[in-house]
């Protein structure tokens, strides 16, 4: 989502249903980059409030894993799993010693090898901390 976000700033598309057509356009006809191509595979890139909310959000804050790791931490929650099992297989092909699939930095080495993974947003399952 970060390259359509840009790639939205850098050519001014508006924040309206003209601007998120030419905006949509763009995309298509941008077949040089297929990680930006991939923008268009995800189901909400066909909904105009969707594209509003994903793309031209008036107000949002992106997390990374560092940054959710550190929150979690603060709040003595724990990260259990990520939501969809596809990604999960592939990261436990890469990080095979991570038997739980609950590392962050790990996560994050998979995000930074894999970046469109997450293309929309992450999906997890947290607990608080049990007490041992």
């Amino acid at each position: 989502m970060c390259l359509a976000k840009e790639l939205a700033k850098e050519n001014k598309f508006e924040n309206s249903i003209a601007g998120i057509r030419s905006f949509r356009e763009a995309i298509f006809n941008e077949k040089a980059d297929l990680l930006l191509q991939k923008v268009s595979e995800v189901k909400d890139f066909y909904s105009t409030s969707s594209v509003k909310d994903l793309i031209f959000h008036v107000q949002e804050h992106r997390f990374t894993l560092p940054q959710i790791s550190k929150i979690l931490e603060n709040l003595n929650l724990e990260f259990l799993s990520f939501y969809d099992l596809k990604v999960k297989n592939k990261y436990s092909i890469l990080f095979s010693n991570d038997k739980k699939n609950t590392s962050l930095n790990n996560w994050d080495q998979f995000e930074t090898i894999q970046p469109d993974t997450f293309l929309g947003i992450y999906k997890f399952w947290i607990r608080k901390k049990q007490k041992i």
